[in-house]
C-alpha cells in the first residue's frame, strides 16, 4: 500500500483542519466543529485561499484519498462481477450513489475479478477517519451539500417506552430537532424523555466567555435529569431510524426527532434559543478569528 495511504497522515493531533473547534464546555458537553454549518465551511475555505500552508495540508489530505483510486475491489452480484475502487466505495456511499446498503453483506474481493470473494458487510471496508476526511474535503470542494448550524453534544438522556426506561444519547441540537442514537429501536407512538431544558434557561443573555464558564460549573451530563419536571413527550409516529456506516460495530440506531413532535413548547423555545444565541456567538468568534 502506498505510504501517503498511511493512518499516521490522517487526522494528527496538531492538524489545523481538526483544531477548527470551538468547545462550550470545557468537560467537551457541547461543541462546535468546523463542518456543522455552512457560513464556517466556507470561512475555512477561504482560510485555505489565503493562507499557502493550509493550502498545502488541504492538498496533501486531496492526495492522500486519490491515492485510494489505485485499489480495486470487485464485488459479485448474482451473475455478474462489478469492479470499483476504493475511492469510488467512499464518495459513492457519503453522496447516497450506491446502491449497496452500508449495512448489507456483499461478497467481494481485493485480488481480481475472478476471486477469491469473501463475505463481508459492506460498512467493514471503510475506515472511520477516512471516512471523516472524505466528508472534510467533500464539503469544501462543494460536492456534498452543507449543513445548517447545528451543535455537538455529548449527553446521555433517559427515554421511557414500553414501561421501560434506558438511556440514550444526545448527539446533536440544531434550531430545527435533536439528533439521539440508541442502542433500540424506538417505538412508534408517543414516548417520553427526560431532558433538564431548563438549565438553558437565561444563556442567550450571555457572552461567549461567560456560556462558557456558565457551562464549565455544570457536570458533564448537565442536561440528564430524571425529575418529572424534565420529561418531554414525544410523537415518534412515522419516524425512521438512519444508520451510520459503523453502525455495525456500534449497533446504534440514529433518530433526528423535529421539534414539532415536542408536546413540551417551552423545551422547543429554550433549546432553539439557546442554539440561536450559540451561532451568534460563534459566528462572531469566527470572523474576529479570520
Amino acid at each position: 500500500m502506498s505510504k501517503i495511504l498511511h493512518l499516521s497522515h490522517f487526522k494528527k493531533a496538531d492538524d489545523f483542519f481538526w483544531k477548527q473547534k470551538i468547545k462550550l464546555c470545557d468537560l467537551g458537553s457541547v461543541s462546535f466543529f468546523w463542518s456543522d454549518s455552512d457560513e464556517s465551511c466556507l470561512n475555512l475555505k477561504k482560510l485555505i485561499e489565503c493562507h499557502p500552508e493550509f493550502k498545502d495540508v488541504y492538498q496533501q489530505k486531496i492526495e492522500s484519498l486519490e491515492a485510494l483510486k489505485k485499489i480495486p475491489v470487485w464485488f459479485k452480484a448474482k451473475s455478474k462481477v462489478i469492479e470499483k475502487n476504493m475511492y469510488e466505495l467512499y464518495e459513492d456511499h457519503i453522496l447516497g450513489k450506491d446502491l449497496l446498503p452500508i449495512h448489507s453483506q456483499v461478497e467481494c474481493s481485493f485480488l481480481s475479478s475472478k476471486g477469491p470473494f469473501n463475505k463481508l458487510v459492506v460498512s467493514e471496508l471503510l475506515n472511520p477517519i477516512m471516512y471523516q476526511e472524505f466528508i472534510m474535503v467533500l464539503l469544501l470542494s462543494d460536492k456534498l451539500s452543507r449543513r445548517k448550524f447545528r451543535l455537538r453534544m455529548n449527553s446521555r438522556l433517559l427515554m421511557e417506552q414500553n414501561h421501560s426506561i434506558h438511556l440514550v444519547n444526545f448527539e446533536q441540537l440544531s434550531t430545527h430537532g435533536i439528533l439521539i442514537s440508541s442502542e433500540k429501536p424506538l417505538i412508534e407512538g408517543t414516548l417520553n424523555f427526560f431532558l433538564d431544558y431548563q438549565v438553558l434557561s437565561g444563556t442567550d443573555e450571555m457572552t461567549l466567555d461567560e456560556l462558557k464558564n456558565y457551562l464549565s460549573t455544570k457536570a458533564k451530563n448537565f442536561l440528564y435529569s430524571a425529575q418529572e419536571s424534565a420529561r418531554i413527550p414525544i410523537n415518534t409516529q412515522g419516524i425512521h431510524a438512519q444508520v451510520k456506516f459503523d453502525c455495525v460495530k456500534n449497533n446504534l440506531y440514529y433518530y433526528f426527532i423535529e421539534f414539532n413532535r415536542f408536546e413540551n413548547k417551552d423545551a422547543v423555545k429554550t433549546l432553539q434559543q439557546f442554539v440561536t444565541h450559540s451561532k451568534d456567538l460563534i459566528t462572531e468568534s469566527l470572523k474576529k478569528a479570520a
